[in-house]
């Protein structure tokens, strides 16, 4: 059964007017730990033009390229910067991390 998987040391903060800066890191707990492979997404809740609008990063229409691939023994950060669309608030964030599709630790930090 695969060890767990947990987020620490989570910073979500605005840099600039549509910039938003996130860094995690990734870990895995045991002694034995094998190679963890698998990926992270970000869902972001917006407030755009008054309605809440909600934008996946990296975008799924960028494919196999652009996503936030993982690959570790211990642990890996993941770090790094999404540009918003003109106008928009963040009001939540949400980073998941994936293998084989399967979730594997979640966090949600509100703004």
């Amino acid at each position: 059964r695969p060890q767990g998987i947990a987020m620490q040391k989570t910073k979500i903060e605005m840099v600039g007017a549509n910039q938003l800066r996130y860094r995690t890191l990734v870990m895995q707990g045991g002694k034995s730990a094998r190679e963890f492979s698998g990926e992270m997404h970000i869902s972001l809740t917006l407030i755009q033009a008054g309605k809440p609008v909600m934008m996946e990063f990296p975008d799924p229409k960028s494919g196999d390229a652009g996503k936030l691939k993982l690959s570790f023994k211990q642990y890996q950060r993941v770090e790094g910067q999404i540009s918003l669309p003109e106008g928009a608030t963040v009001k939540s964030v949400q980073m998941t991390v994936l293998e084989k599709g399967e979730l594997r630790a979640k966090q949600s930090v509100s703004l």
